[in-house]
C-alpha cells in the first residue's frame, strides 16, 4: 500500500530517524520531523572534560539520550573514571537509555518521562510514528486532537503501552529496524 501524499510525523530529528525517513518517502509520503530534543556538541569540551574527571563530586547525572550514555561512558573511559560511576545516581530520561544503562552494568536509580516542550506547525499529520517512549505523552500535552485524530503506529511495546495509558491505542506495533516500522505505518493506513 503507498503512502503517497499521506502527511507522516516522526517524532526524532531526521539525522536519528534517516532510515525510516528515506523508506516513507520512497513510499511517497510527506514527512514531518518532531524532534522530542535536539543533540548538539558541545562548544567547549573542556567543561565535559572535568566532569569526567571529577564524577565523585556530582550525587546525580541525567542522561537524556543514548548519545549522552556514550559521552559519559567514552569521557570516563579516557578520564580513567569509570569505577567512580558506581558513587552517581544515575537517571534515565526513557525506557531506551535506562536498558542500556542496565546493560552496562549501571542501571539507573531514576527513570523519567519526556518533558520537552514541542514546536508544532499548524496542520496536523495524518499518520505518526512513535519511535520513542515519552514521545507520545509530550504530544498529548502539547496537541491531544493531533494524537487523536492520526493513525498512531507505536515503534515498540513500550511505545504502544505509553500510547494505551494516554487513552490513544496504537492503531500497530512495529516489529524492531526501519523496515519494520515502514511495513506497521502502511499496515495501520490501509484500515
Amino acid at each position: 500500500m503507498s503512502l503517497q501524499g499521506v502527511r507522516v510525523a516522526l517524532t526524532a530529528s531526521r539525522e536519528r530517524s534517516e532510515a525510516i525517513s528515506f523508506l516513507l518517502e520512497d513510499e511517497g509520503a510527506q514527512l514531518l520531523h518532531l524532534p522530542v530534543l535536539e543533540l548538539l556538541p558541545p562548544i567547549d569540551p573542556r567543561p565535559f572534560a572535568a566532569v569526567v574527571e571529577q564524577l565523585q563530586r556530582y550525587p546525580w547525572i541525567l542522561l537524556s539520550s543514548l548519545e549522552a550514555v556514550t559521552a559519559l561512558w567514552e569521557g570516563a573511559r579516557v578520564a580513567g573514571t569509570l569505577k567512580r560511576l558506581d558513587e552517581v545516581g544515575l537517571i534515565a530520561t526513557d525506557g531506551e537509555v535506562a536498558r542500556t544503562l542496565v546493560c552496562l552494568g549501571q542501571p539507573a536509580r531514576l527513570a523519567l518521562g519526556t518533558t520537552a516542550v514541542l514546536e508544532l506547525p499548524a496542520q496536523a499529520p495524518e499518520l505518526i510514528v512513535f519511535d520513542t517512549p515519552g514521545a507520545a505523552s509530550a504530544l498529548h500535552r502539547d496537541r491531544r486532537a493531533w494524537l487523536e485524530g492520526a493513525v498512531r503506529v507505536a515503534g515498540s511495546a513500550a511505545t504502544a503501552e505509553e500510547l494505551s495509558q494516554l487513552g490513544t491505542p496504537a492503531h500497530t506495533v512495529a516489529r524492531a529496524g526501519s523496515l519494520g516500522l515502514l511495513d506497521a505505518a502502511q499496515a495501520a493506513w490501509k484500515r
